[in-house]
């Protein structure tokens, strides 16, 4: 495999289904080795499982090589803490194919976001910042 020049940046980094993989160290020097090869205008993505997701231990655990698993609130201060000044965290959009399954699931995520914020507001939780779906991103930038 060819080495990159040691002043070579990036405009855009994506990472699907990677983090998760890696122990919080490893996980950390990578965000701070992805920041340095940042352009100062950059910017990168990771898609991870998002643990406040319900039935987390259909994601976290379907896949026995998962090391680090994150929420909202995790990923912004792992980010943070790796150096980015701009983070981001929202959730990543479910697809699934033909109209009548799309309508149905659209459906059924809008119920059950509502009965789970309900959730959170009867145990004293707040709903801020908590994002529902299965997986996450991560956007971060210098």
């Amino acid at each position: 495999m060819a080495e990159l020049p040691p002043d070579a940046r990036f405009d855009f980094i994506l990472l699907f289904d990677v983090i998760e993989h890696l122990s919080k160290s490893e996980l950390l020097q990578l965000l701070q080795s992805i920041r340095a090869r940042l352009s100062p205008q950059g910017r990168a993505i990771f898609r991870t499982p998002n643990m406040d997701a319900p039935l987390t231990s259909v994601y976290a655990y379907g896949d026995y090589t998962h090391e680090t698993l994150l929420n909202s609130r995790s990923a912004a201060q792992l980010a943070s803490s790796a150096g980015f000044g701009s983070v981001q965290v929202v959730e990543s959009p479910l697809v699934v194919r033909g109209w009548l399954k799309s309508l149905g699931q659209s459906l059924s995520f809008v119920l059950l976001r509502v009965v789970l914020r309900w959730v959170l507001f009867a145990t004293a939780r707040s709903s801020k910042g908590v994002l529902l779906t299965p997986n996450m991103l991560i956007v971060v930038a210098h």
